[in-house]
């Protein structure tokens, strides 16, 4: 029934109100549309257990089954035999079949799909196709009552989409959720192979980050390897930096005390040549006087 607000929404908004007449029409129309599937008839309530069924596929597990006739029996069956005193045999029969159903002690999963196949077949699709039609009125008189109206192109196409459908299901409901149910296998496999590529692709991946986690711990290792020997040279380059430093203070120091003996040398060569010179004047001034031969 989410098209029919759609359209009281779409009508609403394109008309700005100018249109309140057919407005309440279409709000009428709609209110009508949805109680007919809330009247508890035997016709709605069989619709309402094929509407829950044809969420169940064949890979349905026993649970989905479980959940599926619990949320029947709790939104739709309790009020039904609540409020529907009157009674066919037809409706009597869904009844009774359901009643043996749960005096079953443990029923497996093909006790429920033989349940669920049984109680489909008293569906004649009576209420589902008045109120498919009813909604498929609703769309037609909202599209008539307003011809002039700038509705974009998708939302057009939209509600030619759901007419159509709610033409089909309305005309013939079986075939629909066959077709539907059909469909519906089909992408579940299709989604069950994709899943199974992408477990496959999971593992995979899962392998190569284990694979990576080996190869990270390995890096780390050599690290830490590299880390020691790093700390080794630094450890190594300071002990060499003090000896070269020692050997450097020792280097200045000695030519420093290197010099000091070279002066020293030095000035007592110079002495040395200086009392040569005077000795050999002072033999020379000898030799002139004739002191000495």
């Amino acid at each position: 029934m989410r098209i029919c607000d759609f359209c009281v929404y779409t009508y609403l908004f394109n008309c700005k109100m100018s249109g309140l007449k057919e407005f309440l029409s279409v709000v009428y129309n709609c209110t009508a549309a949805r109680k007919d599937l809330d009247k508890p008839t035997f016709e709605t309530l069989v619709f309402r257990f094929v509407e829950i069924s044809s969420g169940l596929t064949c890979q349905s597990k026993k649970a989905d089954y479980e959940r599926g006739l619990e949320q029947f029996r709790v939104q739709y069956f309790n009020e039904f035999m609540y409020k529907c005193k009157n009674r066919s045999e037809e409706c009597k029969q869904f009844i009774k079949t359901l009643a043996d159903f749960s005096e079953k002690k443990r029923p497996q999963k093909k006790d429920y799909q033989q349940l669920f196949r049984e109680l489909c077949c008293y569906e004649k699709s009576e209420g589902a196709r008045n109120s498919l039609l009813a909604m498929e009125k609703l769309i037609n008189d909202f599209c008539a009552t307003a011809p002039n109206l700038e509705v974009p192109l998708s939302v057009k196409e939209y509600i030619s989409e759901i007419s159509s459908v709610v033409t089909a299901l309305a005309e013939s409901p079986k075939e629909i959720i066959s077709r539907l149910k059909m469909e519906h296998d089909e992408a579940t496999r299709s989604m069950a192979s994709e899943n199974k590529s992408l477990l496959a692709e999971t593992s995979k991946l899962r392998t190569e980050m284990a694979d990576l986690k080996v190869v990270q711990v390995h890096i780390v290792a050599d690290n830490e390897d590299l880390r020691v020997s790093m700390q080794n040279i630094n450890e190594d380059r300071s002990i060499t930096a003090r000896k070269f430093h020692q050997c450097e203070s020792a280097f200045y120091e000695l030519r420093e005390r290197h010099e000091t003996i070279l002066r020293e040398t030095t000035e007592l060569k110079r002495r040395l040549d200086e009392s040569i010179r005077q000795q050999w004047s002072y033999y020379n001034g000898l030799k002139q006087h004739g002191l000495i031969n």
